[in-house]
């Protein structure tokens, strides 16, 4: 009886392996077409990532070292460039954010940003320049003193967009640099204090001394 058991289960196993076979084999197909659709489905994303968004830089800076701070799509890569060359990549963390750290500036940085998501899409970025300055600004002084009315015309050459004070009073500086003031004096010697600033704070200073002897 066991050996007839056994034959008939062996027979009726041969007789339905077929469609074994064939359910196993639907099942499977089923899987790679959802697994096919989930991939076309992520490879269907064709939405750039919003563009980054970053904090102010500045115009012009005496720090030869730069942290450019910003946010963007959540996980998005981020790629820095400057002057049309990629120096740095970084990811955008859950929250979007991200940053480059101690980017070392070269006289004039002209940075742009381009986030990019999983499926390869690219922003947009508009261009932030950046200038370094570490020298002072150029500074000429020259003065002339008038005894008849005790007063001095100070006057001379800086840089266009530099300020310059005299004694603390502020000068007018025009597009070619030339600046003026004219200045009350006191009898006998007059020390006059000039600086120039630049728009990265350098500063460059002068000291001029001018008499001043009242006519009677």
């Amino acid at each position: 009886m066991a050996i007839l058991l056994l034959l008939s289960l062996v027979a009726g196993s041969i007789f339905y392996l077929p469609e074994i076979i064939l359910g196993i084999t639907s099942v499977n197909s089923k899987l790679f077409k959802q697994t096919q659709s989930i991939d076309a489905g992520a490879n269907a994303d064709t939405i750039a990532p919003a563009i980054p968004i970053l904090e102010p830089l500045p115009e012009t800076t005496s720090d030869q070292l730069l942290t450019v701070i910003g946010t963007t799509e959540k996980g998005a890569k981020v790629h820095l460039y400057r002057n049309g060359s990629q120096i740095s990549t970084t990811s955008a963390d859950t929250e979007g954010k991200f940053s480059f750290d101690n980017i070392k500036l070269e006289d004039k940085n002209e940075f742009y940003i381009v986030a990019e998501d999983f499926a390869g899409n690219t922003s947009e970025s508009s261009t932030h320049t950046v200038l370094l300055l570490t020298k002072g600004p150029l500074l000429t002084v020259e003065g002339k003193v008038d005894n008849k009315e005790g007063k001095a015309n100070i006057s001379g050459e800086t840089d266009s967009d530099a300020t310059v004070t005299i004694n603390g009073r502020r000068a007018i500086v025009n597009r070619s640099g030339s600046f003026g003031l004219e200045l009350k004096l006191s009898a006998g010697e007059n020390k006059l204090l000039v600086i120039a600033t630049d728009k990265a704070e350098n500063t460059t200073e002068q000291e001029i001394t001018l008499n001043y002897s009242p006519e009677d």
